[in-house]
């Protein structure tokens, strides 16, 4: 995970479609126009004006994609398999 400088930042990592997450959040991301918070066994969505409220003291960090792909072939043989 990279530490994001400032609530500037992460509204721009946002913008561009990333996921990040925080202390106390495990997964904020952008839908639309409204920002999208998700952990577990709950999910809430702010307006931009109430993110800004909430969380702009906030440190943010953005997770980097790890490289992991799912087989395709498998994931469809797997889901045949449970279908019967």
């Amino acid at each position: 995970m990279r530490r994001l400088e400032s609530f500037k930042e992460a509204l721009i990592y946002l913008h561009n479609g990333a996921i990040l997450s925080t202390g106390s959040c495990r997964e904020i991301f952008k839908d639309k126009e409204r920002i999208r918070l998700r952990n577990e066994g709950s999910s809430y969505s702010l307006s931009l004006e109430e993110f800004r409220t909430l969380f702009l003291q906030e440190i943010f960090y953005y997770r980097e994609e790890d490289g992991v792909t799912i087989d395709e072939e498998k994931d469809i043989d797997y889901y045949r398999y449970y279908r019967k």
